[in-house]
């Protein structure tokens, strides 16, 4: 059989499984010059009109290489001897990467993969392909093994993922040889991708691999139907945790849900629903499993407090039944605080005092002194999903969002309004006053808290 019916045997299942070729649409093809993305432009040059889509290309020149200009050209001309249009771009990576901090492979994947998007957004019903094929597939699953990634991670490179496509992922390299070979076309050569020393990858790709395809000839194959295993079971336990993680709330610059949406769930389901809280702050943050599990003994602590600092500046802190994610001091937040101390403290943009008192009667009730039953633990938070409130002079119960449009708070303020949580409920908001359930009655013992402005940050 001929290496274009093979790659084809291949392609087309994984292409129907995952809707990669638009009908009709675009295909933007992501061309280095290379042997892999050579043979995805002329693969997808080939059945296009099979398919019914369209073919562009792109190829970003990274100045990471001497000959890159030389590449550049490479394949512009490849793509003018198939007509195939071809938007290119110039970027200076080890500069842009030393102007973010960055490493220069995370910067060049960065920048380039911001280029594709803003390219595919010009023309309806596009896709990005990329010739990721499926010895990168067996690379990146032994390197998340070793550095111990979960089962999203052991299911290695997803054969999409929004509007990027992988038509190749099932394509062993060799099969990919024998295509160009086949069909007589020329390639340039990365030097660095032959330099065992240069990255783990290549290590894993000229040394180990071969080592364990002396166990299994058949390795490649093999690595596909496990990662495609492993996919589907992270999907089902991802459903799983989404529900679970419908409580994840975002609060001026943090991310907070109740720590029992973690602990009450099994823990593989937890460590999925503590990434997705990540996800809400910082979607290129991937947590190890050793992070995810620092996150997780947190929640499974019998102290009410502790953190873990976790990567790209982000601290995850637990507060009583909350856990939060922020950034600190990057931006003006409440953080969420248990008020298990007298005295005055700053808690974010507030001065919040704490006694042991008497209620007084409800007429002198107001909406910065607030008197709470002895006895429960008193979480400071900001507001979150589901508040609601029912004033001792009001009838009826409203939802924390309809109070605080009525006193005309602005939007971006509302997550600095402090509310008050006691037995997992809201006890009292800061504008407001105190619910009308959590009041003690007048004469008894309570805990009197007091909340003032630091600085004039929350009209109430």
């Amino acid at each position: 059989m001929s290496a274009e019916k093979q790659i084809l045997a291949r392609v087309r299942p994984l292409a129907e499984e995952y809707g990669m070729f638009p009908r009709g649409g675009t295909i933007l093809c992501c061309v280095s010059g290379g042997s892999d993305s050579m043979c995805l432009l002329h693969f997808l040059h080939q059945f296009a009109s099979h398919w019914g889509y369209t073919v562009r290309a792109c190829h970003m020149d990274h100045v990471t290489q001497p000959n890159s200009a030389a590449d550049a050209l490479f394949v512009a001309e490849q793509c003018r001897a198939l007509g195939v249009p071809l938007d290119t771009c110039r970027v200076d990576i080890p500069q842009w990467a030393a102007e973010h901090q960055m490493g220069t492979e995370e910067a060049g994947r960065t920048v380039r993969y911001e280029w594709f998007a803003s390219l595919a957004r010009q023309w309806d019903n596009c896709v990005i392909a990329t010739a990721h094929n499926a010895d990168d597939n067996a690379e990146t699953m032994l390197l998340h093994l070793v550095r111990g990634a979960g089962l999203s991670g052991l299911g290695g490179i997803p054969p999409r993922r929004g509007a990027l496509i992988r038509p190749l992922l099932h394509v062993p390299r060799a099969l990919i040889s024998a295509y160009l070979e086949e069909k007589q076309l020329p390639h340039v050569e990365d030097i660095t991708n032959a330099d065992p020393t240069y990255t783990p990858r290549n290590l894993l790709r000229h040394e180990v691999l071969p080592l364990l395809r002396g166990i299994n000839p058949n390795l490649t194959d093999t690595l596909i139907s496990t990662a495609a295993s492993l996919r589907q079971d992270s999907a089902y336990l991802t459903a799983k945790a989404e529900a679970a993680a419908q409580e994840i709330s975002m609060a001026a610059g943090s991310v907070m849900l109740p720590i029992d949406c973690i602990t009450d769930a099994p823990a593989s389901i937890g460590a999925r629903v503590v990434q997705m809280a990540v996800d809400k702050l910082n979607g290129e943050v991937v947590l190890t499993a050793q992070q995810r599990r620092a996150v997780l003994e947190l929640c499974y602590s019998t102290h009410p407090s502790g953190h873990a600092d976790l990567p790209g500046g982000i601290v995850a802190q637990r507060v009583y039944s909350m856990l939060v994610f922020h950034y600190p001091g990057k931006v003006e937040i409440l953080p969420p605080t248990l008020l298990d101390f007298v005295g005055t403290r700053e808690i974010g943009p507030w001065l919040v005092t704490v006694e042991h008192g008497t209620c007084p009667p409800y007429a002198q009730l107001d909406a910065c002194h607030f008197y709470l039953k002895e006895g429960s633990p008193i979480l400071l938070r900001p507001r979150k999903t589901g508040d609601s409130l029912a004033l001792p002079h009001r009838e009826g119960t409203k939802s924390l969002k309809k109070w605080l449009i009525e006193l005309r708070v602005p939007e971006a303020r509302r997550d600095l309004v402090p509310v008050l949580e006691q037995e997992n409920a809201c006890a009292a908001v800061y504008g407001l006053g105190t619910h009308r359930d959590a009041l003690p009655q007048p004469g008894q013992p309570c805990i009197a808290i007091t909340i003032r402005e630091k600085e004039r940050n929350v009209s109430p």
